[in-house]
């Protein structure tokens, strides 16, 4: 979350730029040992609505790295972050899913299940 936010925060400075992450641990991170940074970053849970303390309750863009793999109801986090959307907005994931064609007993995918995210994959 942070490191991604810092290049977007650097390459493009006229956006407002809102992190919303569910680790206290990254949470901590950003907040205490970031570099001066301008973009605001949040402890919430991922279901809930994507409003902003700011009063601007839209977002052009929402992006998941890494992170909606973790969500309890991916479902109804779908829901909550097209709900904040402007008309036109995007939602980028990017996650640990398996592909198309892959089967639950491949070995690379037994090994990955063994790893950070055994609970996740199968």
């Amino acid at each position: 979350l942070g490191a991604g936010l810092m290049w977007m925060e650097e390459n493009e400075p006229s956006w407002t730029l809102v992190g919303h992450t569910i680790s206290e641990e990254q949470h901590k991170w950003i907040v205490q040992d970031l570099p001066k940074h301008r973009f605001t970053a949040r402890l919430r849970t991922y279901d809930e609505p994507l409003d902003s303390s700011d009063g601007n309750s839209k977002f052009h863009a929402i992006y998941s790295i890494e992170a909606a793999i973790h969500s309890p109801d991916l479902s109804k986090s779908i829901i909550a972050w097209s709900n904040a959307l402007e008309p036109g907005g995007v939602i980028v994931l990017i996650d640990d899913f398996l592909s198309v064609g892959v089967p639950h007993d491949d070995p690379d995918v037994s090994l990955f299940a063994r790893s950070w995210l055994a609970n996740s994959v199968h």
